[in-house]
């Protein structure tokens, strides 16, 4: 049987945290700076359209503005 992958939407680097750090690697990925894993892509794809943006950077980040 296939293990799926757990992961919290909005946290790119997987620490069970989304804080500032999750929006600047998604800035980086969708800058370019830095190349995301498929499950970096799926944790940070926020409105899951399959495609890493601003609008998955703004969610991110109005939800640390959130906490």
């Amino acid at each position: 049987m296939e293990e799926i992958p757990q992961f919290l939407l909005g946290g790119a680097n997987f620490d069970g945290q989304i804080n500032i750090q999750d929006v600047i690697i998604t800035v980086n990925f969708v800058l370019g700076i830095a190349e995301p894993t498929q499950e970096q892509i799926a944790a940070a794809d926020m409105n899951t359209d399959g495609v890493l943006n601003v609008l998955d950077v703004i969610q991110i980040a109005n939800l640390t503005l959130d906490n």
